[in-house]
């Protein structure tokens, strides 16, 4: 269960390794938390008896934040700053150690870094060419009687776009965010522009038509208004999909583009087999994938196919049971042959 902070007095809560609690239990006496017989608090001891561990505080801890599968203690260090150690279990059961550092003193939490600050979408970036990455970004406006000043770096929002249907977020993909230093100074009721990286799978694809989309910058403990996305039909896509249902235009897109990766498979008894069965996968797709350099591929994976010598290959067009399974076996893809998804070299494809 999560830790309950209601009963602890002394309030204000602070920030200390990116983990947030009331203040008050760094004050008073040394804690006693690594003595305690408990699982967790044994962990600790494992650590604390590691001598590959850098030098660490050996006493003095106390708890910071405690859930079902995780508690973080903190104690003095020998400078006067803050050693940290998280301990967690792991899908066997086991507790062990996750994480640990120094931190020098605690800062603010969040929410008291983003105060009287709030989010608005930026309108002028809200819709954007099907088969292009959307650009969205967010305002944000500054509502104190005092600049802010901020210098811990570039911002971002991180953002989902929401099924029409549902209301919910489409599936999801990972982002990738090379970020910047960056000063931010704005003045009272001025507002600073922010990207917004949209973590759903295949976004650049998604059929025309308006969608919902949340965004928040986690730094500062700030959510955006829903906005509206709007995404409009372009006649330079580098294929086409035959379908407007977004799960299946999902699927078509990871087909496509595990097809223009020319499909690279391991080399060993089942490499033919995997060539059959992903032909197969391409060939199933033709009446919803719509490219030449699908097509293309089919013609080059037969060719190789020949090549093979492998014996008990299924005659052409037929796929024997065990090859079967294989059409459900994972793709290893190499990023050499980006041309059907028109992506420059050094883009990232999420």
């Amino acid at each position: 269960m999560t830790h309950d902070w209601a009963g602890v007095e002394g309030g204000d809560f602070v920030n200390l390794a990116g983990i947030e609690f009331p203040g008050s239990l760094l004050a008073g006496p040394l804690g006693e938390a690594h003595l305690a017989e408990n699982e967790p608090a044994c962990a600790l001891r494992d650590v604390l008896a590691d001598r590959n561990q850098m030098p660490i505080a050996q006493s003095g801890w106390r708890i910071i934040s405690k859930k079902e599968d995780e508690v973080a203690f903190a104690a003095p260090a020998r400078d006067e700053g803050w050693d940290v150690i998280v301990v967690a279990r792991d899908s066997a059961g086991s507790w062990g150690f996750r994480s640990g550092g120094y931190v020098q003193q605690p800062t603010i939490t969040r929410s008291q870094r983003g105060a009287n600050l709030h989010l608005e979408w930026d309108e002028s970036t809200m819709s954007f060419e099907r088969g292009t990455h959307p650009q969205a970004r967010l305002l944000l406006v500054n509502d104190r009687d005092e600049e802010w000043v901020d210098d811990r770096g570039e911002y971002w929002g991180i953002a989902r776009v929401l099924d029409p249907r549902t209301g919910e977020p489409f599936p999801g993909s990972r982002v990738a965010i090379a970020g910047v230093g960056r000063h931010y100074r704005v003045p009272p009721g001025e507002k600073v522009s922010f990207p917004v990286a949209i973590a759903t799978r295949a976004r650049q694809y998604l059929p025309p038509g308006e969608y919902g989309i949340e965004a928040s910058i986690h730094q500062l403990a700030l959510t955006a208004p829903r906005g509206n996305l709007r995404v409009y039909e372009s006649p330079d896509l580098p294929f086409r999909a035959n379908t407007d249902d977004p799960y299946l235009l999902f699927d078509l897109v990871q087909l496509a583009e595990t097809a223009v990766m020319d499909a690279q498979f391991p080399d060993g008894p089942n490499r033919r087999d995997l060539l059959i069965a992903f032909r197969e996968r391409l060939r199933s797709s033709t009446g919803q994938i719509e490219s030449p350099q699908v097509d293309s591929l089919v013609r080059r994976l037969d060719a190789r196919i020949e090549e093979e010598t492998v014996p008990g290959l299924a005659p052409s067009g037929e796929v024997e049971e065990h090859q079967k399974d294989a059409m459900e076996a994972p793709m290893l893809q190499s990023f050499n042959e980006l041309r059907l998804l028109g992506v420059r070299p050094g883009e990232e494809v999420y």
